[in-house]
């Protein structure tokens, strides 16, 4: 009884390439079959599968397992996007996450990464992701997985090009 079909006014978060485009292969990127977001506290890592296309999410020294099919998390998209972070309320631990002044990051498909900006044009705009030259970027078909990264923080992050290091 759920509408399957979008309203006219739908707004995508990001552009998808089409059912009948080839896949987007970031040819002028770097390799990328290991990409660490930095994280602390639960270490996640994300290690590429060439035989399928999709990275595989492991955190806490194991792999990610969905608790409802127990499969093992993977995305075909990994975006990176820095952002400003402060603790707004100490006494509480409350973080305020900047998610609108735009920033750097990188965006990684198919085994390569390229770095990105990313924009938000407003509170309930999606965020935009461009290429160095200012193109919008173009995202494979399949789950994005976006990782924010607190700006001081993106120092610890890694996208690592060879599949044999973890």
């Amino acid at each position: 009884g759920y509408r399957t079909d979008y309203e006219p006014s739908y707004t995508s978060h990001c552009k998808m390439n089409e059912d009948d485009e080839k896949q987007i292969t970031l040819d002028q990127g770097e390799d990328a079959y290991v990409v660490q977001p930095g994280y602390l506290v639960n270490k996640p890592w994300f290690v590429y599968n060439p035989e399928d296309g999709q990275y595989y999410r492991y955190e806490y020294g194991d792999k990610q397992i969905d608790g409802i099919d127990n499969s093992q998390l993977s995305c075909k998209n990994i975006i990176l996007q820095v952002c400003e972070r402060i603790v707004a309320d100490k006494a509480v631990g409350y973080l305020s996450v900047n998610t609108m002044s735009g920033g750097r990051g990188y965006y990684v498909t198919n085994g390569k990464s390229i770095p990105v900006t990313w924009s938000k044009d407003s509170q309930s705009a999606p965020t935009r992701y461009f290429t160095e030259d200012g193109t919008e970027i173009t995202v494979n078909q399949g789950k994005t997985w976006v990782c924010i990264i607190p700006t001081r923080d993106f120092a610890k992050s890694e996208i690592i090009g060879n599949e044999d290091t973890q």
